[in-house]
């Protein structure tokens, strides 16, 4: 009798980069050394030269579904869907690269399986697209386990989907994870489903679209260690997610406000002027600011990173005293420093003023803002 081995060798899951491991590693996860990505420990297991191939038919003499194997062009086998979960998984994928180190495998994406319990119909096609970047070994061993998780465990495959992609899983598929954390009987009544709705030790996950085949539309799963680990994770990555966004918005608002700003100094070099005069508004309290800059999309940008809700309404390159008699004029309305409380009259009277006082072909206003407070001053005003 032969010794057995105290190492074996296996490939990654994913870049099939050979690893050895001692022997009793066998059914664990490592992170591979080659991608970083974790993957399953496996004993393959070796071919006698008179096995044949009994489980790989050349022609498609089944009425049922099958798994299509092309080893060659010219050369496809066919494997009964039944059959292949009776069989052993690494035998087969050993008999196949036997044949063929690269074949292609076209899976069913339904099937009858028959049990000592039931005849239940299995549906695949929402786990089918979970492992469609997977290789076609790979493919083929989470195929079986899935199925066999069904069949053992009585979970349907469409439900295991919804977990799988509510934690966001990926390349990890945890299905004595998502077995442990499952709350049976969820799956088969809605009214079950929400009457966890408010239960902080549970998630209540439920079809979303993409995943609609099949009769499941949900399930109740417990907040377990590892359903922790994932929520904790996703979290982290929806928030760093996040942050990224309101960098790069930040980093292409800046880079606008520099564009406008060098406009702005174009504009000002063409002009009799050395700056603008400009008018603000605060959204929150509805107050204006009447001032001076060379450069008021900068201005705005400054005040905005105080005060969002403060936006540029008018700028017109102007002389400083034309500010200095705005502010006396309507110093009885100033609120503070260089804020005012205007009406739309005393504004379109601003808006006149600076118009026939300043470089006006190269004015900068809010159309729609003006319109808005044309509409709404006085008659009185709009013939002054």
């Amino acid at each position: 009798m032969s010794e057995e081995p105290k190492y074996l060798t296996c490939l990654c899951n994913h870049c099939s980069q050979k690893l050895e491991f001692p022997a009793e590693g066998v059914g664990t996860e490592i992170q591979c050394p080659g991608c970083g990505m974790k993957t399953l420990l496996y004993r393959i297991l070796p071919v006698p030269n008179d096995d044949p191939l009994i489980i790989l038919e050349p022609v498609n003499t089944y009425s049922g579904p099958v798994f299509t194997v092309t080893l060659a062009p010219g050369d496809v086998r066919y494997i009964h869907a039944e059959e292949f979960f009776e069989t052993d998984v690494e035998k087969l994928i050993a008999q196949i690269k036997q044949s063929a180190p690269c074949p292609t495998i076209r899976e069913p994406l339904s099937f009858a399986l028959t049990t000592k319990q039931r005849r239940r119909i299995v549906t695949t096609e929402s786990f089918s697209r979970l492992i469609k970047g997977e290789s076609w070994d790979v493919r083929l061993r989470l195929y079986h386990a899935v199925v066999r998780m069904e069949v053992k465990e009585g979970m349907p495959i469409t439900l295991y989907c919804l977990f799988h992609s509510y934690l966001a899983l990926g390349n990890q598929f945890g299905f004595a994870e998502c077995v442990e954390a499952w709350v049976k009987g969820t799956e088969n009544s809605c009214d079950l489903r929400e009457s966890y709705r408010t239960s902080p030790e549970h998630i209540v996950v439920t079809t979303s679209e993409g995943l609609e085949d099949g009769n499941c539309s949900g399930g109740v799963f417990r907040k377990t260690n590892f359903v922790k680990e994932r929520l904790l994770a996703i979290a982290l990555e929806t928030a760093r997610q996040e942050q990224e966004a309101a960098l790069l918005k930040e980093r292409e608002l800046a880079s606008a406000e520099e564009e406008k700003a060098k406009e702005g100094l174009e504009t000002l070099k063409k002009s009799r002027f050395d700056s603008f005069v400009y008018i603000m508004e605060d959204l929150r309290n509805k107050t204006f600011k009447i001032g001076r800059s060379k450069t008021p999309y900068k201005r705005e940008r400054t005040l905005q990173s105080e005060v969002p809700e403060i936006v540029l309404r008018f700028s017109i390159p102007a002389d400083e005293d034309d500010e200095r008699r705005l502010h006396g004029r309507f110093d009885p309305q100033r609120q503070r420093g260089e804020w005012f409380s205007l009406t739309a009259d005393e504004l379109l009277w601003i808006v006149s003023f600076l118009k026939n006082s300043g470089d006006v072909a190269r004015v900068y206003a809010d159309y729609e803002w003006l319109g808005r407070i044309t509409l709404q001053a006085s008659a009185k005003s709009e013939s002054e």
